[in-house]
């Protein structure tokens, strides 16, 4: 497993100051900018670290709020990281994350937040420079939903994908052959939780919670890349 995920576990404890609006002009480094995606005019918020330059690329992390959340309360748990370790992040309001907010569309809640999360992806790559083999999708609570179902589903996008006492269902597995095939070896997975997360994640009763079954699952798949940890003490 690659090291960095272990610093971006420090989302937990950082907080962020007052955000800025903007259109979706060219966001400028060091702010968040407050944005809509092109596929169904979604809230997203975007911060570029302030020492972004072109001539080299960056790596760039898509962060899912939990349920109740939104994409500008994730974001105040990144801003400092994303200046201090030098990466993109972007945190769009997702509705398979939380059942407070219905759907833009006609669509199933997690097809339209993968078109979001895609088109997200299309767009901050259009403005910056990106690493395509340092793209992350990850998620708190409820939002374990679409950073499992996105990320396992577009391999050809994301090299990461990180859960942070994240939601599971087995149906997030992806069924399509060579979806399978190729994200096995090309994903590096990491399912991380707190010892005194909610039962539902941590199981009880002797019974698995999320975060076992989603490793489990992922395990039998054949993914090759795949780490859970606990963090003790820590809800």
């Amino acid at each position: 497993m690659r090291p960095h995920f272990f610093a971006l576990a420090l989302v937990l404890l950082l907080a962020a100051p007052a955000l800025t609006q903007a259109k979706n002009d060219t966001p400028k480094p060091g702010k968040v900018t407050e944005l809509t995606s092109k596929a169904h005019g979604r809230k997203y918020s975007l911060v570029v670290p302030s020492a972004y330059a072109k001539k080299k690329s960056w790596p760039l992390v898509i962060s899912s709020h939990g349920r109740g959340g939104s994409g500008a309360g994730e974001m105040r748990a990144w801003q400092a990281l994303a200046n201090k370790h030098g990466f993109i992040v972007a945190c769009p309001d997702m509705v398979t994350a939380t059942h407070n907010r219905p759907p833009t569309s006609n669509l199933p809640g997690w097809k339209e937040d993968d078109e979001v999360v895609l088109s997200i992806y299309e767009e901050v790559s259009g403005w910056f420079r990106v690493n395509p083999r340092a793209v992350m999708i990850t998620g708190f609570s409820g939002g374990g939903n679409p950073s499992y179902h996105t990320g396992l589903g577009h391999p050809e996008v994301f090299t990461h994908i990180c859960t942070r006492g994240g939601n599971f269902s087995p149906q997030q597995v992806p069924r399509k052959k060579e979806i399978l095939e190729q994200g096995r070896s090309a994903l590096s997975i990491l399912i991380f939780y707190g010892e005194k997360d909610h039962p539902l994640i941590v199981g009880e009763n002797g019974q698995p919670g999320a975060a076992r079954n989603a490793y489990d699952a992922l395990q039998k798949a054949g993914y090759e890349n795949v780490a859970i940890e606990e963090v003790a003490g820590m809800k």
